[in-house]
């Protein structure tokens, strides 16, 4: 197997300056990449907290002929005037991560709203609040806390309200009647304070039959974050990459430097033939042999460009002989015009510009 390579002394000296710059830049960046200390800052979840909220409720009907149950369960039509009370159950839990002081204020009402509907957007004139209860506070020292309120809630007195405030007032509007939970939990933590207020209900229109939706029943969590600074892990990737450049660089710098081989004369002199073949191959002529040995006139030329503007002047082919390897015999390309002979020597050009 072929191990030495030849290479010109400007290639060698070029890749052997690009692999050095190579390998150097590559060494740089390991060493940078390796004691590159980075720090970064990260949100280190310290506590967090869940809230959960819903109300159940049965209508309790009066007695009448249509239904046989006492009581009617969610998310049915209820007609209005067979409603004896509604039994509302409201549970609201705050669970958090932490044993810390939890308190709660909160008070349940029952709320009239009087609305008109104008090009389908739902415009409240006011809002009537009843009170189911006084205003509650409590406080525990605990990962949890639980409210559980239950009213039964009797009809009579709000559809007398409605009855008045229409008459009263004069113009015909239409009713809501809302059952709503409402207040503000807050825990204290060593991380900060948890303040959340919140408000859930049923409601309805109150027409003569009534359809009750929930709202704001959905769960509320967050958390309390501490800002960490920490050292960002060393970059496997990178380091792998530049190593890699670095063990590619260094071989190949050592291949050049131990393997590669100046060209010596005779590459030289073929590599020149081969170019010259190549640049002007479509403007010469190749010969078996030369029956013209005699000239009056020898010229011998300084280089190709000379021989090609000969042979551009006199409308002359640029010869050549061919030798046993299919070479240029005496490496001499030539121009014959009568008995002048115009010749281009690239041994004997190679040897001056040496000297």
């Amino acid at each position: 197997m072929k191990v030495h390579m030849k290479l010109g002394r400007g290639k060698k000296i070029a890749c052997t300056v690009v692999l050095s710059c190579t390998l150097i830049a590559a060494l740089a960046m390991v060493f940078i990449t390796a004691c590159k200390k980075e720090m970064t800052e990260k949100d280190i979840v310290k506590y967090d907290y869940k809230i959960s909220k819903n109300i159940a409720y049965k209508v309790f009907l009066k007695d009448n002929i249509i239904y046989d149950e006492d009581y009617m369960e969610e998310g049915l039509y209820y007609p209005r005037k067979l409603i004896d009370y509604i039994r509302l159950k409201y549970d609201f839990e705050y669970t958090g991560s932490d044993t810390v002081p939890i308190r709660i204020d909160y008070q349940c009402f029952v709320r009239i709203s009087g609305f008109v509907i104008q090009q389908n957007i739902k415009e409240i004139y006011w809002t009537k609040s009843f009170p189911l209860n006084e205003k509650q506070s409590l406080e525990v020292s605990d990962r949890a806390l639980a409210v559980n309120e239950e009213f039964d809630v009797s009809l009579g007195r709000y559809i007398t309200f409605v009855n008045e405030a229409k008459e009263e007032l004069g113009i015909n509007i239409d009713f809501d009647i809302i059952f709503s939970m409402e207040g503000m939990v807050k825990a204290s933590t060593a991380y900060g304070e948890v303040e959340e207020s919140f408000s859930f209900d049923i409601s309805s229109v109150f027409y003569n039959v009534c359809k009750f939706s929930k709202n704001g029943m959905d769960a509320v969590s967050g958390k309390l974050t501490q800002k960490q600074v920490e050292p960002v892990p060393l970059n496997q990737t990178r380091l792998a990459i530049y190593i890699s450049v670095s063990g590619v660089a260094l071989l190949a710098l050592l291949y050049i430097l131990i393997f590669t081989r100046d060209y010596d004369l005779n590459d030289i002199v073929m590599l020149s033939i081969k170019k010259i073949q190549r640049e002007y191959g479509s403007r010469m002529v190749t010969l078996q042999s030369n029956t013209a040995k005699s000239f009056n006139r020898i010229y011998e030329l300084y280089s190709i460009k000379d021989l090609v503007k000969v042979s551009d002047e006199i409308q002359k082919p640029i010869l050549y002989e061919r030798d046993d390897k299919e070479l240029v015999k005496d490496f001499k390309f030539f121009v014959q015009n009568g008995e002048e002979l115009y010749e281009y020597c690239v041994l004997n050009s190679i040897m001056q510009n040496y000297r």
